[in-house]
């Protein structure tokens, strides 16, 4: 039992863990957001297949718009 509450106590610390995403734009950080957005669009032109590298993206671009 003690080590599945571990495993629940681990699972949920990380489902609340923000992405650097997030804390940029907690912070409001545009040069920060901007950095990122530019990465996860290189990332998302190497892959045009990957969904997920375009979803991210995505994500980072609207940060970036939300931190205007």
């Amino acid at each position: 039992m003690p080590l599945g509450l571990l495993m629940l106590s681990l699972l949920t610390a990380a489902a609340w863990a923000k992405t650097p995403v997030e804390t940029a734009l907690d912070k409001q950080d545009r040069a920060e957001l901007a950095k990122l957005a530019e990465a996860a669009g290189a990332r998302a032109a190497q892959s045009p297949n990957d969904a997920a590298a375009h979803y991210a993206h995505a994500v980072a671009q609207s940060a970036l718009a939300q931190a205007a």
